[in-house]
């Protein structure tokens, strides 16, 4: 069965929409459906600190990472797909 609202698709659609430039449209994949299904998903987690970081708002993206390392202790997927994305952004 096909899921539309499986947290995995809305966020590849977010992770997309980051390094293509359309913030608002990745912000909306992940705030009306992947964080809202689930949360603590490493990877949504990850686009939404990268966001967050790309528009110079740190503070907020430490709370994503102090959320991110609350939920998966050590939170290596997030920390693997954030270095992955900002390096995709060219945000080293």
């Amino acid at each position: 069965a096909v899921d539309p609202g499986h947290e995995l698709a809305h966020t590849a659609l977010a992770w997309v929409a980051t390094v293509e430039g359309r913030h608002a449209e990745a912000r909306e994949a992940l705030n009306k459906y992947a964080l809202k299904r689930n949360p603590t998903h490493s990877l949504s987690l990850a686009v939404a600190a990268a966001l967050e970081i790309w528009k110079g708002d740190v503070r907020s993206a430490d709370g994503v990472t102090k959320l991110a390392t609350a939920a998966h202790p050590g939170a290596p997927r997030y920390f693997v797909s954030l270095a992955e994305l900002l390096g995709t952004m060219h945000l080293y």
